[in-house]
């Protein structure tokens, strides 16, 4: 499985401002502007692949948010390289859910598709520190994003408490 974030041109590029309202929106919210600024700036690559597929059909308006926020869960069982966790790319037309199971510096990993789309082959095996170099580039390159882009105060809050709460530093 490879999976990346390329982004260019960050300091050129204009954000639109991240709106929020605390009684409604969370990190997700904040997660999901970010990815849509990227996405309609034009700025942001998304690639993954793997099972057979070489380029997933992504896209970084809907399913680099799916991502971003499933990551941390996944870093923190890496970084003990013990544990099992599972990434669900639940947008319609990908639908294809993978499951790891960390032991020791080797992950096993099995893909499901909830669509005709069938993984060949369905499992893989990776090494764990390659696996975590890996997401955690994907992770800290979309944080540095975020951290540059204006948005309210409380929407900062929350987005650096959802990193924080989850042991992944903003």
């Amino acid at each position: 499985m490879f999976c990346k974030l390329q982004i260019s041109d960050v300091e050129k590029t204009t954000f639109p401002a991240v709106e929020f309202d605390p009684e409604y929106d969370d990190a997700r919210s904040v997660i999901a502007s970010i990815c849509d600024g990227l996405d309609e700036a034009g700025t942001a690559t998304f690639i993954v692949s793997g099972f057979g597929d070489s380029a997933w059909p992504f896209d970084v308006a809907t399913d680099l948010v799916t991502l971003i926020e499933q990551l941390p869960e996944a870093l923190t069982v890496l970084e003990l390289r013990s544990g099992e966790f599972r990434i669900d790319f639940y947008e319609q037309g990908i639908e294809r859910l993978i499951f790891f199971n960390c032991s020791g510096d080797v992950t096993e990993l099995r893909c499901q598709s909830r669509t005709d789309w069938e993984p060949s082959p369905n499992e893989m095996r990776v090494r764990s520190s390659e696996l975590a170099a890996m997401l955690s580039a994907v992770y800290r390159q979309f944080m540095n994003v975020a951290m540059a882009t204006p948005m309210p105060d409380a929407a900062r809050k929350a987005l650096t408490e959802w990193a924080v709460m989850r042991n992944v530093a903003a």
